[in-house]
Parts: C-alpha cells; sequence; structure tokens
C-alpha cells in the first residue's frame, strides 16, 4: 500500500533516498559484472553466478518499491542504511561458499565488503561497528561451512590468511567509520548552532531589545501585508495606536529602570490577551501598534477597551515602595473605508483619533473619524 506524501521535504529526503540506491545500484552492477566474469573464465559455475545476480537484483527491487511506496517513512531510520548495509550478505554467502578457488574467492570477497562502506556517512559508530561485524561473522560462516563440506580445507594456511586479513581489514574499516562518523557527529552538532544563532540573529531583527515584542519593522511589513490585502478585497483589518500616558512624567520622577518595567508588563499584559492572528509590537518609546486582520471597526474597539482596562488594573511599586498605575489612550483606525490604503494614511488616521483620545482626558479608546 502507498503512503501518500504530500510535505516537500519529505518528498524531497525521498528522492535523495532513491539517488543513494542508484549509487549503490551501480555498485550492486559491478559485483554482478564481476561474478558473471568470473563464470566466463571458469571460475564459478554460471548458475551460481546467475542466482546472485538474481538476489542482488532482488534486493535492488525491493529497495526501490519500499522507497517508492513511502514505506520506509514507517521506520524510525527512514533511509534503512543498516538494512541496505546488511541485506547484500545473504547472496554473499551463497556466492563465496559455492566458489572453490581461494585467489577467485579472495577477489569476489573485496567487491563483497564494498556495500559496508556505504554506512560510513550515515550509520552511527555502534551500528557501523555492530555491520562490520556481522560482515565478519558472514565470511567466517563460509569459511564452517567449507570445512564442514571438506575438513582438509581447514589444512590450507592460506584460508586462514584470508580469514585474518579480513578480520583486521573490517577492523581498520570499522575505525575509519567510527573516526569519520565522530567528525559527522560534530559537524551536525555545529550546523545545530549555527542554525540556532541564524534562528536567534532572525528574531533579533524583527524583535524589540528591551520588552521582547515585535519592534516598529517587523511591524511595518505585517502592516504593508494586511494593506495590500485589503486593497485585494479579501479582507478588511483595523490597527489599535496604544500610547502610555504621562509616560515621561513616569521616567522624570521615577527613573528610567522603573519605566522600562512599565514597558514590560505593558507589553507582556497585551501581548497575554490577544488572538494568535495579531501582530502586537512597540512602534517607538512608549508607543505600542496592534495590528488586527479580518476585524471590523467595532470589534476592534471593544478589543482595545478591553486591552486599556488590563493596562490600567496594573499596579507598580517604585523603589521607594510607592505604588502607583499607568493607564494607555488607543486610537483605532480601519481599513473598510479608507479612501486610500497605505501604510502611512491608516498610521495617520490611528495617530488623530490617539489624539482625540489625549484630548478627552486620556485612558479611552477613541475611533477614527470615517470608520464607521
Amino acid at each position: 500500500m502507498r503512503t501518500k506524501i504530500t510535505d516537500p521535504r519529505v518528498l524531497r529526503h525521498q528522492q535523495i533516498r532513491l539517488q543513494r540506491l542508484g549509487r549503490a545500484t551501480v555498485s550492486y552492477v559491478l559485483q554482478a559484472s564481476v561474478a558473471l566474469c568470473t563464470a566466463a573464465l571458469g571460475g564459478m559455475a554460471w548458475s551460481t553466478a546467475f542466482n546472485y545476480v538474481f538476489g542482488i537484483s532482488l534486493l535492488v527491487l525491493v529497495f526501490f518499491a519500499v522507497f517508492r511506496s513511502g514505506l520506509n517513512l514507517r521506520s524510525r531510520e527512514p533511509n534503512l542504511t543498516f538494512i541496505q548495509v546488511l541485506s547484500p550478505l545473504p547472496p554473499a554467502i551463497y556466492l563465496l561458499y559455492n566458489i572453490d578457488s581461494l585467489p577467485v574467492r579472495a577477489g569476489i570477497l573485496l567487491t563483497v565488503i564494498a556495500p559496508l562502506l556505504y554506512g560510513i556517512l550515515d550509520l552511527s559508530i555502534g551500528r557501523f561497528l555492530t555491520a562490520a561485524l556481522a560482515y565478519f561473522v558472514a565470511y567466517f560462516s563460509v569459511f564452517l561451512l567449507a570445512g564442514a563440506r571438506d575438513i582438509a580445507y581447514y589444512d590450507n594456511p592460506n584460508e586462514w590468511i584470508v580469514l585474518i586479513t579480513l578480520a583486521l581489514l573490517l577492523a581498520q574499516i570499522g575505525v575509519i567509520g567510527g573516526f569519520i562518523s565522530g567528525l559527522r557527529g560534530s559537524l551536525r552538532r555545529k550546523n545545530q548552532q549555527l542554525n540556532d544563532a541564524m534562528e536567534k540573529i532572525s528574531d533579533m531583527a524583527v524583535r524589540d531589545e528591551l520588552t521582547g515584542i515585535y519592534n516598529r519593522r517587523r511591524l511595518m511589513e505585517v502592516l504593508q501585508s494586511e494593506v495590500a490585502r485589503a486593497a485585494r478585497g479579501d479582507a478588511q483589518f483595523s490597527v489599535c495606536l496604544f500610547d502610555l500616558d504621562d509616560f515621561k512624567r513616569i521616567n522624570d520622577e521615577r527613573g528610567h529602570p522603573m519605566g522600562d518595567r512599565v514597558l514590560i508588563a505593558c507589553a507582556n499584559a497585551v501581548e497575554g490577551m490577544i488572538r494568535s492572528v495579531d501582530t502586537f509590537g512597540r512602534f517607538g518609546g512608549e508607543e505600542f501598534l496592534l495590528i488586527m486582520p479580518m476585524t471590523d471597526a467595532d470589534a476592534a474597539t471593544i478589543a482595545a477597551n478591553r486591552l486599556r482596562t488590563r493596562i490600567a488594573e496594573l499596579s507598580f511599586l517604585d523603589d521607594e515602595n510607592r505604588p502607583f498605575t499607568v493607564s494607555a489612550s488607543i486610537g483605532v483606525a480601519n481599513s473598510e473605508t479608507s479612501t486610500t490604503l497605505e501604510t502611512g494614511v491608516i498610521l495617520k488616521r490611528a495617530d488623530k483619533a490617539l489624539y482625540a483620545a489625549k484630548a478627552a482626558g486620556r485612558n479611552c479608546v477613541r475611533l477614527a473619524s470615517g470608520t464607521r
């Protein structure tokens, strides 16, 4: 049963896995060619060579079907590297067991261990060493089976030399594989650190250093996007421009550190109450801007009054333990009836509404004229 894949990233990884299988197939073709050439030169029976070629071909087709169908995605290791490295062993055991000539078997053995090398760049140290041990056990099985078939087999010192040489060779491959695996792990960690640093830098570029909410740059990007969408007729939006009342007096009388704490507390209070689709940030100084997509003027006014009330409920203690509160005036503007949909126009209308709120005695919300 084929698994439907829609995620572009997963599709890309599946293509990479198929490409790796293609490269492995080239290696298998070379091994099969060696087996057929050996049969043509009389080094093994044609039936043995054909059976080996059939077994290898079947393996390639099975893995191709698994990757094409997406069945590998159900595994904890979607690359199936460990299985691909070990799967050629059964055909290899069959081939080596049916070769009587030691020189021919030693030559074929070199091609048999080639698939193990594909695991160096993907397997962990432990799994790669396990695979290397499996290759030695596979040939040792051939050694035992051949000895069981003909006891004189053990009397040939050259057979022991091949076995010992293979053990030493696989041990060296294991050491090299472990070293490369360690480098790969270190590189992966460095890449992760680099990605984390890049994400942090990207976040810093759109975040206000003091409050941690979005900065003016990000607010303008979102506002431009909303203006463009509204201009297409997709949806209206509203903006709320906040200004903390008498904030300069807080800085002058209670100190700038206290003023910073007030800004942070107000930003956190508002951000904790807005919708996930809204964008809230520091517009400059003690001014904040809230962009509310798919929101009409009435709903924006209700939301602004709720946020104004929340700010007024905050209580603070200055360095001399004197309690005080803050308030905010808010100007609301909506895109629905704007004659000109431009960021500057929307912001200017919100700013005029903000000044109207200040003139009305502060700690209130005013709607820009012409938005109802």
